[in-house]
């Protein structure tokens, strides 16, 4: 027997009772058209206990429900998830990944190409430099890279 959505995201069972469909089943587009949006899970779970708790940021963080699943993962965080010891040497790994992320990303985007990089200077180190900018969301950078005093 085919299946028989009654509505979007639900389908008829042979008995007559409904069923959420499978969300592994459906596509994004399908997804999307339910209001749903990509989001790490516990985001969603957030979403979930500030929708529970009215709204209110304040109310979802002062939960009393502790006997909900989700109480623990309310402020958006495991707390069964040890907190990640690195070394040094994993922490600058890690730096000069994001320096190259950045490099990338901006050399694909023209974005800040009004700044000058302290690294491509080459009539000062870059420890003389300081840089005076501002970022708005929205809005290019602003500032100026001058000598430090």
């Amino acid at each position: 027997m085919p299946t028989t959505i009654t509505r979007p995201g639900v389908e008829l069972l042979p008995s007559g009772d409904e069923r959420g469909l499978d969300p592994r089943d459906m596509t994004p587009a399908d997804l999307n058209a339910l209001g749903h949006e990509v989001m790490p899970a516990g985001k969603a779970i957030k979403a979930h206990c500030m929708e529970c708790s009215g709204g209110s940021a304040q109310e979802a963080r002062m939960c009393t429900a502790v006997g909900c699943n989700l109480w623990p993962f309310r402020l958006g965080a495991s707390p069964w998830k040890a907190e990640r010891q690195l070394t040094d040497q994993q922490r600058e790994a890690m730096r000069e990944r994001g320096r190259a992320l950045a490099r990338k990303s901006d050399a694909t985007s023209g974005k800040h190409d009004n700044l000058i990089d302290a690294d491509e200077r080459t009539d000062l180190p870059a420890t003389t430099l300081a840089a005076n900018l501002s970022v708005n969301p929205g809005e290019e950078p602003r500032g100026e890279i001058r000598r430090a005093a």
